[in-house]
């Protein structure tokens, strides 16, 4: 008991858990039992309102703040209501919040202006800074930066001077070539990109063009694809016959598929249509399935949070990749 009178039972039944509890969260014991991180929360408060050793109280609560991992995420995609992507990731962070796992502050940039927002000062106060959208400029910009930014976490990009989340887009992209090649039924494949690219996407192409190589009749395409006359424009310059055309994008592969649904071509048989990544609200509409890969952006967002606690807790974090799938879809024949 304190001076003031504050037993142990008043803490609890003002908490409305038994004494036991109280007792194992102001001690700081551990338990056989669970007892929730709001239960917890809710004691060490309520004993520090009413005075029931404070100074337990107050250095168990600390204890239980440092146990948030604390995160600036930089992402151009934050005021996108179409980024599927950030869809994705928003989603293993909004659960993280909601399990009380993570603070997370989060701040816009357009690719290309990293360096104009992101301050050394600033990434110090939290854990772990999440990176993601980087174009070669950025990418420049956070090498000459390395060595005063230790905590930085980049997201889908690969770079030996940062720890990084990402895909193997390169060999799933050689592999997808390697499926369509082994069914040997197209007579032509046609690679599409835009001639501005991510360094990610840089990947998916040299994966493909490294796996069509020795092939004859392949064609690698760079085109305005943001124009919507560029599935008319494919097909008036390679034909519709056994052709199956690559995109290292959702939205230009989808296009193709409407396209060419719209003008009564048999797909995946006349023409085949392969894409890069799956839209979680959209795929469940295609009529052919696209025939495309997976990255799993939300895998590699949960290990972007166990990243962060290697980092936090002072230990050595090593990069990892996340291996994609390839969806068969109805869009191809592999």
């Amino acid at each position: 008991m304190n001076k003031k009178g504050t037993t142990l039972k008043d803490v609890a039944l003002r908490c409305g858990v038994s004494v036991a509890t109280a007792s194992y969260v102001l001690n700081g014991k551990n338990t056989s039992f669970k007892i929730s991180e709001q239960s917890v929360r809710r004691v060490l408060e309520e004993s520090l309102r009413m005075n029931y050793r404070p100074d337990q109280a107050a250095l168990e609560l600390e204890k239980l703040k440092r146990k948030k991992l604390s995160v600036l995420m930089y992402s151009p995609w934050i005021h996108s209501q179409y980024s599927d992507f950030m869809f994705q990731v928003n989603q293993v962070f909004d659960r993280a919040l909601q399990e009380n796992q993570i603070k997370i502050d989060s701040q816009f940039f357009s690719a290309g202006q990293l360096h104009k927002i992101l301050k050394p000062f600033k990434c110090e106060k939290y854990d772990i800074v999440l990176i993601m959208g980087t174009n070669a400029d950025d990418e420049l910009f956070l090498v000459k930066k390395c060595i005063r930014l230790k905590n930085i976490i980049l997201l889908h990009r690969n770079n030996e001077n940062f720890i990084s989340s990402c895909g193997n887009d390169g060999e799933i992209c050689m592999q997808m070539a390697d499926r369509l090649l082994d069914r040997s039924y197209y007579n032509k494949y046609v690679l599409v990109h835009n001639q501005i690219f991510s360094p990610k996407e840089a990947e998916r192409i040299e994966g493909y063009k490294k796996a069509f190589a020795k092939y004859g009749d392949f064609h690698e395409v760079i085109m305005e694809t943001a124009n919507d006359d560029f599935a008319e424009d494919l097909l008036e310059c390679f034909g519709k016959d056994k052709v199956c055309f690559i995109f290292t994008m959702y939205i230009t592969a989808a296009k193709m598929l409407k396209y060419m649904i719209q003008q009564n071509i048999n797909v995946p048989h006349e023409s085949g249509i392969v894409g890069y990544d799956c839209h979680s609200l959209l795929d469940k509409f295609m009529t052919p399935a696209l025939t495309t890969i997976d990255p799993d952006y939300r895998a590699m967002a949960e290990e972007v949070l166990h990243l962060g606690k290697v980092i936090k807790n002072g230990d050595t974090p090593f990069s990892h990749i996340t291996k994609a799938k390839i969806v068969e879809g109805n869009s191809a024949i592999i």
